[in-house]
């Protein structure tokens, strides 16, 4: 046997292990209510150097367990142009507004007409001076859903699903189900299109600026409350024209027009490329330099190779565009504490995907992403890192509800597990179960008696 000894303790014994979250957004904070964090010292852990920005300290802390819940919209970008720090009026970023800012009566710039910038527009055109809106990418403004009606020829179920019975039908007749995507698709457009066209007032120099050729959600779409009638109101003008650079009271276009300004507001998004904000040491090097040499990969968005018990949230092709982002965490903290658990009950010391599980699963993304509009090379997006020719790095290659099917049991076998004490079966322990009643303090000793159905 060499020295092995039976560990004193019954199956299903949780190792205490000490788990570190970076970031305190939606995901960051729905897993640390959901973890009851324990320490444990041991090989196979993390090392964080932490400086505290107040005071400037640096102090070093330690985890079996690393969960960056930083997101991916939290590294906010200026725009590239030229002179831009050279403006002496205020200088804004949407994602870091000054409390103090006072825009009313003022000559006010908007660059960009993102999901930022159409939200700004409007709370802002009324009060100011002029509002002068430049825009670079033609963007679809949606109406409310209601006015979308096609897909109820369609029977749904109280919560918009196809009910089984319309499912069975497009089993039976799958010509039907293929047919579905493009007419809709392109009814769709026409709706959307006749909807800003009216909205616009037909108002054709705005419609030319405005309105894309691409397909509509190749760039993320948004109901721009208010927007478009912003646009409209006379002291309010919308420039297409490239700016040529900032100087210190305005822009100057590539037109050579110069456009006096008290204030620019730059609603120019976020750097979108999932390269980390802080270096991160693998068994490969630096995160930073392999995701910014080259397209970012992972293991279902959340787990790296090379990244030992190693967790993000939302990461390379996650559902970011697919809806409500606290639903998505959740289910992305109920795949991960599988992981936990597995961990703790196997004494398991470390874990991380195999290469060639993590070459294979984006190998599948990259043949799937070009049977959407995603993919369209017509467009400019941050679904594509900002760049017409993509690849589609920033959305899953599914549905909804295909990440969550996806994520609902792990698939054990795509990942190396190294073990402490050499004994992978050491986690036996003396014969005895935490199942069993005694140990649970339960009365049912017989949990394993069951119908077949429920293992299933």
């Amino acid at each position: 046997m060499h020295g092995y000894t039976v560990k004193e303790q019954p199956l299903g014994t949780l190792r205490p292990v000490r788990v570190i979250i970076i970031g305190a957004g939606v995901s960051g904070i729905n897993l640390a209510r959901t973890l009851n964090q324990q320490t444990e010292e041991g090989a196979s852990e993390w090392v964080l150097q932490v400086k505290n920005e107040a005071t400037g300290a640096i102090f070093e802390d330690r985890c079996n367990f690393l969960c960056d819940a930083t997101g991916i919209f939290n590294d906010w970008k200026w725009p590239d142009i030229k002179g831009l720090h050279s403006f002496k009026g205020d200088l804004i970023h949407t994602a870091k507004w000054p409390k103090d800012f006072d825009h009313r009566s003022k000559r006010v710039a908007v660059i960009g007409n993102g999901a930022s910038g159409v939200q700004i527009v409007p709370v802002l055109q009324p009060e100011v001076k002029k509002l002068v809106h430049f825009i670079r990418t033609k963007t679809w403004i949606s109406p409310t859903s209601k006015a979308v009606e096609h897909v109820h020829q369609y029977e749904l179920d109280s919560a918009n699903q196809f009910t089984a019975k319309q499912v069975q039908e497009f089993r039976l007749a799958p010509e039907k189900y293929l047919a579905f995507g493009s007419p809709e698709a392109e009814e769709a457009r026409q709706t959307i299109s006749r909807y800003m066209d009216a909205a616009l007032h037909h108002n054709s120099e705005l419609i030319a600026a405005l309105k894309p050729d691409f397909p509509v959600g190749s760039r993320r779409i948004t109901p721009g409350v208010g927007y478009l009638d912003a646009l409209l109101q006379p002291n309010t003008r919308v420039v297409s024209t490239g700016i040529e650079e900032i100087t210190a009271d305005g822009i100057k276009l590539t037109s050579g027009e110069f456009i006096e300004v008290d204030a620019i507001v730059c609603a120019t998004g976020f750097n979108c490329s999932f390269v980390p904000r802080f270096p991160m040491i693998g068994e490969y090097g630096n995160l930073q330099d392999r995701w910014r040499d080259s397209p970012p990969e992972a293991y279902m968005s959340c787990m790296v190779p090379g990244m030992p018990n190693y967790f993000t949230y939302l990461g390379p092709n996650g559902p970011l565009a697919h809806g409500a982002i606290p639903l998505i965490s959740e289910r992305l903290t109920l795949y991960l504490l599988q992981f936990l658990h597995k961990c703790q009950t196997s004494h398991i010391t470390s874990f991380r995907p195999l290469p060639a599980a993590v070459h294979d699963y984006n190998t599948h993304i990259q043949a799937f992403m070009p049977r959407t509009v995603w993919a369209d090379t017509n467009v400019r997006s941050w679904y594509c890192a900002g760049k017409a020719d993509g690849p589609v790095l920033a959305l899953h290659p599914g549905s909804p509800a295909h990440f969550f099917h996806m994520l609902e049991k792990p698939r054990w076998e795509d990942f190396e597990w190294r073990v402490s004490g050499g004994n992978r079966f050491a986690y036996l322990g003396n014969g005895f179960s935490t199942r069993e009643g005694e140990e649970r303090g339960e009365k049912d000793s017989t949990w394993y008696m069951g119908e077949p159905e429920g293992f299933l």
